[in-house]
């Protein structure tokens, strides 16, 4: 992205080109989104609630983050580095027994990527939604891949704001 400002008398106009979104002091750009991580422990609702009244004010879709690119997860990895042992909230509920979809209704096995983890407590997979566990994190212990967790179950959480390439 590249800005034109001109000065204008006492105003300076400002022009933004390239289409990607200006982050805010304390939120990392990538590819026309913005991100942010919170280190408080929520539930996955009060983290959603949290994301859409953020500090993005001038935008309407932020939300918990949605890693639908290998990059996306690459930079979500480097925010969480310092958190090794935490989970972080996924956009994504198991809709049905055998779906999972982003919060944007986006189906998950439609993205050209994953990143589900081993399974774990005699489940047969990371990704089955057994046991109550229809929301999903991004677990600490597996370098955060990807599981099923219950969805009053506390986490972290980062906000996106604006749709990643």
């Amino acid at each position: 992205m590249w800005c034109l400002r001109i000065l204008v008398g006492f105003l300076v106009v400002t022009f933004n080109f390239g289409g990607t979104l200006a982050c805010e002091s304390g939120w990392t750009e990538y590819r026309g989104a913005c991100f942010k991580l919170f280190n408080e422990e929520v539930t996955l609702a009060f983290a959603v609630d949290a994301c859409r009244t953020s500090l993005m004010p001038e935008t309407t879709d932020t939300t918990i983050v949605k890693p639908k690119t290998r990059g996306i997860q690459a930079l979500l990895n480097g925010m969480m580095i310092g958190h090794p042992e935490d989970d972080f909230w996924l956009s994504m509920l198991n809709v049905n027994a055998n779906g999972w979809a982003y919060l944007d209704a986006a189906v998950v096995n439609d993205c050209d990527w994953t990143n589900w983890g081993p399974a774990s407590n005699g489940e047969a997979s990371s990704s089955d939604g057994d046991w109550g566990e229809q929301c999903a994190k991004m677990t600490g212990s597996t370098g955060w891949a990807w599981d099923d967790a219950g969805c009053t179950s506390q986490g972290k959480y980062i906000c996106q704001s604006g749709i990643s390439n």
